[in-house]
């Protein structure tokens, strides 16, 4: 008996829509009321490697991807080429000793034709979602692109995901300039509907006449993403000049064709998250130095990476929580200049790498202090690791750096209310010297309560810190010294020093057992 046929078609279109674009169209050749319900009911359109070419044993068998082994000493390169074909590295699995290579040209053309010929047989009135995830070269029509971008305005989609991963654009050639007037045609009568919205390699500038007309079906987003691209300040200020409703608004690898990137939201603006990473000037093809104004009164949650030289002026009075990747150590000044203006930071999480200089070059005390900052994240990585490594330039290396672990200490009175600190250094195991304990008594601190040390592998260096914070930390509750840590809170990978479990924490346990026994402190 047929039951699954007995189903309601709302049912069914949910189960079908559970498959992967490639295997819903295998049923539709079962009956027409399935055809309708692959073809018409789907509400979610996802583009991309699995959902139309198949998984990684499909792709290999039909010629558009090859396997090789992991070579012994990898480093990620997203796109490798020879002169006739393109190649673009695709990994299988972060476990696998094996690297998988897909033939951009081959499956990018099979790609391209099975996408059009799927949306030309969409029956749908409504969707809820669309995604295009696949990289396409700027030799690509641009009224492919321009149809798969009406698409989803027209059927009144809530997200729309257009990512073109293809190679960074140095110049605006390798962007697809947005058509603005077609989409405000298509989606005229649902203007009130896109929510979120993800672009990749796209060029958004003013380039038409009644520019802010445009961006009517913009009006409720509460998120747009800009990756890769090109942008202007027109753009920018109209954008937050008209969609009230944006909450979140991220610009990651942009250029700009203005020098003063102006983010100005009114008080009658949603914008509550801002992120700015690797963004610069761009002008006759060169690189540059890009101005930043803050004006957003607002905004509680922003992501940076770039020099804090950039901004020209900062307004930002409910500015809460800072995450700075990828900071200078010698730009720490300039960065803490600007965060002891900011009257409500409250969470401040920095990733910084340290240069190899002589230890007389250690930057000296903060001078700027963080009234109201409560929560303190510190990851220490260390510049040119990869070339360090590789030389095996180990030994007495923290004899060159211009950091050490006291550093922290001798600073921390800057942030008088620290309530949690969490500390991560980056290869530890380079730091291996012998070295006599120091005792930092100029070194209390009365409000601190958790410090946590990530990727311990039990040194002298680690040692040294944690019973100074014991001895002078004087209202600690908490010490939590790991051998896990990760690079950034947005990196899901987490990376653990086995050295930790081999030695590492019966000398901590040895060394600091006399100050725990006082029962002040729990030492996870």
């Amino acid at each position: 008996m047929d039951h699954i046929n007995e189903l309601p078609d709302c049912v069914l279109s949910y189960i079908l829509s559970m498959l992967s674009i490639k295997d819903s169209l295998r049923t539709c050749v079962i009956s027409k009321r399935w055809f309708k319900l692959v073809l018409s009911d789907r509400r979610v359109l996802n583009f991309d490697l699995p959902n139309i070419l198949g998984n990684d044993d499909e792709m290999h068998q039909a010629g558009y991807l090859k396997v090789e082994p992991k070579p012994k000493n990898y480093i990620e390169d997203i796109f490798r080429r020879d002169e006739e074909l393109p190649w673009a590295e695709y990994i299988i699995s972060e476990s696998s000793e094996m690297l998988g290579y897909l033939n951009l040209r081959l499956c990018g053309d099979e790609f391209v034709k099975r996408v059009d010929k799927y949306l030309k047989n969409f029956r749908g009135t409504k969707i809820d979602t669309f995604m295009v995830n696949f990289y396409l070269n700027h030799k690509l029509s641009n009224i492919t692109i321009n149809q798969w971008i009406i698409f989803p305005f027209a059927k009144g989609a809530e997200r729309i995901d257009l990512l073109f991963f293809g190679e960074e654009p140095a110049t605006c050639r390798n962007c697809y300039e947005f058509p603005f007037g077609l989409v405000f045609g298509a989606s005229s009568s649902s203007s009130t509907v896109l929510k979120h919205m993800h672009l990749q390699h796209f060029i958004m500038c003013d380039t038409v006449t009644n520019f802010v007309d445009y961006l009517i079906p913009f009006k409720n987003l509460r998120s747009f993403k800009l990756e890769d691209g090109i942008v202007d300040g027109i753009f920018i200020t109209s954008l937050l000049s008209n969609c009230h409703l944006l909450e979140c608004l991220s610009l990651i690898c942009c250029k700009s064709k203005s020098r003063v990137l102006n983010i100005e939201s009114s008080s009658s603006s949603s914008l509550c998250h801002l992120e700015i990473r690797f963004c610069y000037l761009v002008k006759e093809e060169e690189r540059s130095d890009l101005q930043i104004s803050l004006n957003c009164l607002k905004l509680t949650s922003f992501d940076y990476t770039g020099s804090y030289k950039a901004f020209s002026y900062i307004n930002t009075p409910m500015l809460k929580s800072i995450n700075s990747y990828d900071l200078m150590f010698e730009e720490l000044s300039n960065a803490f200049a600007i965060f002891a203006t900011l009257p409500q930071l409250k969470i401040l999480h920095i990733d910084t790498f340290v240069p190899l200089v002589m230890a007389d070059d250690i930057p000296g005390r903060i001078t700027q202090q963080l009234k109201h900052l409560k929560e303190l994240n510190l990851v220490i990585d260390i510049s040119n690791i990869d070339f360090l490594l590789k030389a095996n330039i180990s030994r007495d290396i923290s004899q060159h750096l211009g950091f050490n672990l006291l550093w922290i200490l001798n600073n921390l009175q800057a942030f008088p209310l620290l309530q949690k600190l969490r500390v991560t250094v980056a290869h530890p195991e380079l730091f291996d010297i012998q070295k006599d304990i120091e005792d930092l008594s100029a070194f209390s601190h009365n409000e601190i309560k958790v410090i946590e040390m990530g990727g311990c592998v039990g040194n002298q260096f680690e040692i040294e810190f944690a019973m100074n914070v014991l001895k002078y930390a004087h209202n600690l509750e908490q010490i939590v010294m790991s051998p896990y840590w990760r690079q950034n809170p947005i990196v899901p990978d987490w990376t653990c020093n086995q050295a930790w479990f081999q030695s590492g924490r019966e000398m901590v346990r040895e060394k600091l057992q006399n100050e725990i026994a006082k029962g002040r402190v729990k030492l996870i």
